[in-house]
């Protein structure tokens, strides 16, 4: 195994990780009846570490993205098919809104515990349904992403 394919396995744990982070949280949202308070627990407790590891992905696949970039160039010379380019800037499209979401439910999370703190149950409500919102799309786009990547990396 070379540096090349351990980067890649990173690559794609990091996106397993960041996806199924995401799908985890909002089946067990759905689960749960809405303005229950096992659903606020639930959210107060879990919203945070699922941030983490959505962040923790992010930085990770930019990192081995670029990286996983370099490698394959190096292979081909630099010389990328225009379909090559063409997923790769639908994964690069897709990864830049994925982190549009994750930046818009940090900052849900920041005012769903405010409206905790003054026992504000409708903007409680409403915020963590904005979370499970953008955790959906994050858990879609991520599924699309890691389509692309397969074709990327069949190419």
């Amino acid at each position: 195994m070379t540096i090349a394919d351990i980067v890649v396995w990173i690559h794609v744990s990091a996106g397993i990780a960041w996806i199924g982070a995401a799908l985890a949280f909002v089946l067990a949202a759905i689960a749960m009846e809405r303005g229950s308070a096992e659903r606020r627990e639930f959210f107060v407790r879990a919203a945070k570490p699922i941030g983490m590891i959505g962040l923790a992905g992010a930085i990770t696949i930019v990192i081995t993205g670029i990286s996983n970039l370099w490698f394959a160039g190096r292979a081909r010379n630099f010389n990328f098919g225009s379909q090559f380019v063409a997923v790769l800037s639908v994964k690069i499209v897709l990864y830049l809104a994925m982190c549009l979401a994750l930046i818009g439910i940090i900052r849900a999370r920041i005012r769903m515990n405010a409206a905790l703190r003054i026992d504000d149950t409708a903007a409680f409500d409403h915020e963590s349904a904005r979370i499970s919102s953008l955790w959906a799309a994050t858990a879609i786009m991520g599924a699309v992403a890691l389509g692309a990547g397969l074709w990327l990396a069949g190419s």
